[in-house]
């Protein structure tokens, strides 16, 4: 039977359904690609490259690399921004102004270091910062999850965007109204700290809510009288226990105070008190009096007759002399440094004083973060590994019905609305290797393991990579060193995107006579498709998802180079088409668009076939688009000559589109939109014998500005049936 001499051909979609590099490339589906690299699947029909990574030009510029983006809700509902940065001798947490137009340092208690390749002792700091109960941020970082001696802190920024202002002021006990004696650079969410008639020193009396002039309005009610005293207004600090267990009952003719489930010995101390504790009424915060002894678990002694009466009522006992520094680690009343909100708690993990805290979750009261019991006998879980070692908790994420605690080699999940009703159980086989990897999405969670990038819906844990990468993660996740090098996510556009700062992947990018294999791991899994591509240069370090009054679904993410670091919008990644005006931690500048496709055999493994062509519906501008073919089921390819030029109008086909200049200038109202480019069906000619062919797209230079790629198709001639 003589060959085929009828030209056929198969037109295939624009590789919608992304990489896959699981499967043998002759075992892909028609949709797929094996590798797709610096582009975008979100588009029906097209693959289209991404946009560029670029400073966002109103904001202040950093002067020095950042370890972490933050966002916070002041007590008036403003939303205030800040960057985690420094270097191996200092760390700072930089506050913008209300127009982002300049930045204030304040002081972190730690270096924040940005120079892993030096080794663990400078690599980046673990961050993790979450919304607090009601108003705030919760910042966590620490520079390992282990007991070794980690540099751990927990700050409480309220939104206050000023340094440090110290002055003179008054306020009477139950009141929120406070005067200033000369006014002060201060701003709503800044913690006050001052002198009481008591004589106590640089005590917590509240938050600013607002101010004009020289009155200051707290968020709530002064727990003390302070009369023409030293105050100090700042925007950071850390947190401290407020003793809640119970309820209580006194009379204003004693001075004796007894309880019912409280902890007094457990949580405040037995015996006559040096320390200083006051004791409040919870639903109004009445002043009751200062703590003279304490007797037993249910029963105090105050230092003169209780100033109101209560009965069985719930209470706040509140230490004057409380340790507010942000150090975790050096306190034994002191939290973990991870956090998040489930249940109307607020949930803290990870205390690396100790071994055994690692692996701990605290919870608080409803409504308040620091209502927190954190005795022997307290409100927290220790959450045990069911291997051989107790590994240390990594991040905690809520999800719409349980709080996700995941450590590196097991997911646990805490479910139940009570104190009484609070369970744990094993959720999933594989854990997060960075607590950055983790992202809330759907009602559930987000994160990067050993066996892959899992996705927790609330129901139930989906390895959402590996039919896609397979082995590839697996076996160049492996390489990834978690002691030394970090993992940072967002979500935008309903992508997750995942940086991996270091490995020795398995996975070649090939073009032509050049191969490169990639040492660190930019991913995008498209959520709703779940195609994956691959990226360049996008080095993130954190993500904030802005509010709706800043642009509803807009994220900001922050990446270094060498020297400092930038804030970039991700709707630039997907509304813009352009080069990368940042190379982040050393990169070249991109995009660099890539795509390797399938093994194509039509319809037969075996029958040899004469491959004739290539065409494709394409747009690119400022230059071409290279070709190059692979052979039956080899690697190796063989470069073309030809290659897709660049999709601009000529003289002859504007004269068709637009016949008359009133019709060009109607449809171009300048001439940049005029050389924009268009989407044209070429076709690449070659003679190839094979039983397989695949072929290779990439961008000729990095001056192409942007680059689509459309429908395909594959022309080809059979040769006589058996011929192999």
């Amino acid at each position: 039977m003589p060959a085929n001499t009828t030209l056929l051909t198969e037109t295939f979609p624009g590789f919608p359904g992304g990489s896959n590099v699981a499967l043998p490339q002759q075992e892909l589906d028609d949709t797929e690609a094996r590798i797709i690299q610096d582009g975008l699947v979100d588009y029906p029909g097209l693959t289209r490259r991404r946009g560029p990574v670029g400073a966002i030009s109103s904001l202040a510029a950093l002067t020095r690399k950042g370890t972490g983006l933050i966002i916070c809700l002041d007590p008036t509902g403003a939303d205030r921004y800040g960057v985690l940065n420094g270097d191996a001798a200092n760390g700072f947490f930089s506050v913008f102004n209300a127009g982002l137009s300049t930045l204030t340092d304040l002081a972190w208690p730690h270096p924040l270091p940005t120079t892993p390749a030096s080794g663990p002792a400078t690599a980046y700091r673990v961050y993790d910062a979450k919304p607090a109960i009601n108003s705030g941020t919760l910042i966590g970082v620490s520079s390992a999850y282990d007991a070794n001696a980690p540099n751990q802190a927990l700050g409480f920024w309220g939104g206050g965007i000023s340094a440090n202002a110290s002055g003179t002021c008054t306020v009477a006990r139950g009141s929120a109204a406070m005067t200033l004696a000369g006014a002060l650079s201060i701003t709503p969410g800044m913690w006050v700290f001052a002198n009481t008639d008591e004589g106590y020193t640089s005590t917590l009396v509240g938050q600013v809510s607002a101010v004009a002039g020289t009155a200051v309005t707290l968020t709530s009610v002064s727990p003390y009288n302070i009369t023409a005293k030293a105050v100090t207004f700042q925007s950071l600090r850390g947190i401290y226990p407020k003793v809640t267990s119970g309820r209580i009952t006194c009379d204003t003719t004693a001075a004796s105070v007894n309880g019912g489930k409280t902890k007094f010995v457990s949580q405040i101390g037995s015996g006559t008190l040096a320390s200083s504790w006051q004791l409040y009424r919870q639903s109004d915060f009445g002043y009751i009096g200062k703590i003279l002894s304490v007797q037993s678990e249910t029963s105090l002694t105050l230092t003169t007759n209780a100033a109101l009466a209560v009965a069985d009522e719930a209470y706040v006992a509140i230490r004057a002399d409380a340790d507010y520094s942000m150090v975790t680690t050096a306190n034994a009343s002191k939290v973990g440094f991870l956090n998040a909100v489930y249940g109307g708690r607020q949930w803290y993990a990870n205390n690396g004083a100790q071994f055994s805290k690692t692996s701990r979750v605290w919870f608080s009261d409803p409504d308040d973060p620091e209502m927190l019991d954190v005795s022997n006998s307290g409100n927290w879980l220790d959450i045990a590994s069911t291997g051989q070692t107790n590994e240390p908790i990594k991040a905690l994420s809520p999800a719409y019905n349980s709080l996700v605690a995941i450590k590196e080699t097991e997911t646990f999940a805490i479910s139940g609305s009570t104190v009484s009703n609070f369970s744990v159980r094993k959720l999933y086989d594989d854990g997060a290797l960075s607590g950055m990897s983790v992202q809330t999405y759907g009602g559930g969670c987000i994160w990067a393991g050993r066996q892959g990038i899992h996705y927790f819906d609330g129901i139930n844990v989906t390895n959402m990579t590996q039919s896609k990468l397979g082995d590839v993660w697996k076996n160049s996740i492996k390489t990834f060193n978690t002691g030394q090098y970090r993992m940072y996510s967002m979500i935008a556009r309903n992508h997750y995107i995942l940086h991996v700062e270091s490995l020795q992947p398995t996975l070649a990018i090939v073009k032509g006579n050049s191969s490169s294999t990639p040492t660190r791991w930019m991913v995008a899994i498209n959520m709703e498709t779940g195609a994956i591509t691959w990226m360049t240069n996008v080095a993130l370090r954190g993500a904030v998802q802005l509010p709706a009054s800043r642009g509803l679904g807009t994220v900001w993410f922050l990446v270094n180079d060498n020297t400092k670091g930038y804030i970039c919008s991700a709707d630039d990644l997907f509304d813009l088409e352009g080069v990368d005006a940042i190379g982040t931690d050393g990169f070249s500048a991109g995009p660099d668009f890539f795509v390797e496709s399938k093994k194509f055999n039509a319809g037969d493994d075996l029958l040899l076939k004469r491959f004739k062509q290539l065409a494709m519906d394409y747009m690119v501008q400022g230059g071409n688009i290279n070709v190059d073919v692979v052979l039956g089921l080899n690697n190796v390819g063989s470069t073309l000559s030809s290659s897709f030029p660049a999709s601009v109008y000529t003289w002859d086909a504007l004269r068709i589109v637009t016949p008359t200049w009133d019709a060009c200038r109607g449809s171009f109202p300048t001439w940049d939109a005029l050389v924009q480019g268009v989407f044209v069906p070429k076709r690449v000619r070659f003679l190839k014998r094979s039983q397989h062919i695949s072929f290779r797209l990439w961008q000729s230079s990095s001056s192409i500005q942007r680059l689509k790629v459309g429908p395909y198709q594959i022309g080809y001639k059979t040769m006589r049936p058996g011929r192999v």
